[in-house]
Formats: structure tokens, sequence, C-alpha cells
């Protein structure tokens, strides 16, 4: 059965292997198609995430030609269809890796399950709508995770999930704090401060902010030498949180400053 990955780059693989799929238009049309897995899809919502901008006057047309396309590429009958309220690919929620992460965080029972789903930044080749506010989005509830097991791992493991997510936005302050105490308690406190500077530098350079009373706080407690409270695991939120839209999604780039939740 079809699986489409979109936390990451984005991939295809069908019965027999990987499915390469040349064309963007195809590619899009598949994207935007599996975020709504067994939904329909309008054809107005297709033709402005191919053409955001200026639709050509043919943009009709041009989409069916995508949509037969792709369905030769992908070679199994049904497998997209056309109904009146638009098109639809007919494959369960679990076969479409960013709706399986939501569900396992919608569960609250397979937090690392949920986590070990992520390869990378989500969508990064479809820089336009709706494709940014559903990237804004995963990248929200993907934190949320995160910051749920660093409360509930080994302080070593917490620190391990954390950096990665951090190292790619050096802006998100609940992390930085996060992975600084998760650091300490492991007893690398040179380690814990570098996270808390890089942070602060971070904050001015790309966002001409200062840092935080909470950043500030922290750095002193960690000069004082004194001993870092353990952390409460904060439970996810629902799947279905909303967002705002950070500015370095749009670009394809790995998690953008400050980033918080959006919605397809």
């Amino acid at each position: 059965m079809l699986l489409v990955r979109v936390l990451g780059p984005f991939e295809v693989e069908g019965g027999d292997g990987p499915v390469t799929l040349a064309g963007a238009s195809q590619r899009a049309v598949l994207a935007l198609l599996a975020l709504r897995a067994g939904r329909p899809v309008g054809v107005p919502d297709l033709i402005d995430a191919l053409w955001p901008e200026d639709p050509p006057p043919s943009a009709r047309n041009s989409l069916q030609s995508h949509v037969a396309r792709l369905r030769a590429r992908l070679g199994v009958p049904g497998l997209i269809s056309l109904e009146p309220a638009g098109y639809r690919l007919n494959v369960p929620r679990s076969r479409v890796d960013a709706l399986r992460f939501e569900d396992l965080v919608r569960d609250r029972t397979a937090p690392a399950e949920a986590v070990s789903l992520w390869r990378g930044p989500p969508l990064p080749e479809f820089p336009g709508e709706p494709f940014r506010s559903a990237a804004v989005r995963l990248v929200s509830l993907h934190r949320s995770v995160l910051l749920h097991l660093a409360g509930t791992l080994p302080t070593g493991s917490a620190a391990a999930e954390l950096h990665a997510a951090f190292d790619s936005d050096p802006c998100w302050e609940e992390g930085a704090l996060a992975l600084a105490e998760a650091l300490s308690r492991a007893g690398s406190r040179g380690d814990a401060m570098e996270v808390l500077r890089r942070h602060a530098d971070a904050v001015v350079d790309h966002l001409g902010l200062d840092p935080s009373d909470q950043i500030r706080q922290a750095q002193l407690t960690l000069l004082r030498g004194a001993p870092s409270r353990p952390r409460p695991a904060a439970d996810p939120p629902p799947a279905t949180a909303g967002p705002a839209l950070p500015p370095s999604v749009a670009a394809g780039s790995a998690l953008p400053p400050s980033a918080t939740a959006g919605s397809v």
C-alpha cells in the first residue's frame, strides 16, 4: 500500500519500493492529497496550491493532466478518486507519516513513537500555502512532544532528543531552557551555559530582541552552581491546535525562529 512521508524530505513508497515523481506539480498534488488523506480536496484548493498567485485560464485542464499522470505513475486503480467535492487519496491515515504523527500525539500514549517518525523539517520543498501552515503546526506539535519527553526520559536521553530541534532553531526559548536543564542535570554545566549563550545570541541577531528574564535567570542559576530543579512533564497539546506563521518555514529552512502552531 502507498506510504507518503512529509516529515522531512518528501518520499513516496509503493508496493514495489520507492516511487519517483519527477514533476513538481505532481508532487505538490500528492502532498496536499496526503495531508488530507481519506477526505476530498476541492479543485480550487489544488489550483491555489499549484498556482498561488495567478492561476492560468487552463488551470483546471492542467490539474486534470497532472492527476492523470500521477495516477499512471502510482499505478493503483482507485487510489485517487474524483467526486463532486474534489479529489480524494484513498489511503488510511496511518499511511501518511504526518497524520500518523498527529494521531499518536492526540492519543498521548506513544510520544516516543511519534518523535521517531520525525526525519527533519516537514514539507521543505513546498514553501507556499497551505503547506506552510501545515509545516508550522507540525513543528509546534513536535516541539510540544519533545518538551513532554524531556520531563519523562532520563536526562541523557532527554538532552539527545532536544538537541537537534534546538540546533535548527536556537531562537526556541522553551527548547533552550529544557535542553540547558537536561544538560545541567547530566553534569554538563558548561554545555548548558553554551546552549543559553547560543539562544541569547540568536534572539539578538535574528529577532532583534534581548534575552528574556527566564533565560537570564537560568544563566545566573548555572553560574552560581545552584542545582537545577526537575522539570515537570508537559502534556502534548491536542493535535488540532491552531498556529501562527513563522518566517523561515516559507523558505523551506530547518525550523523557524520562534515557531508557533499552524493548520492546513
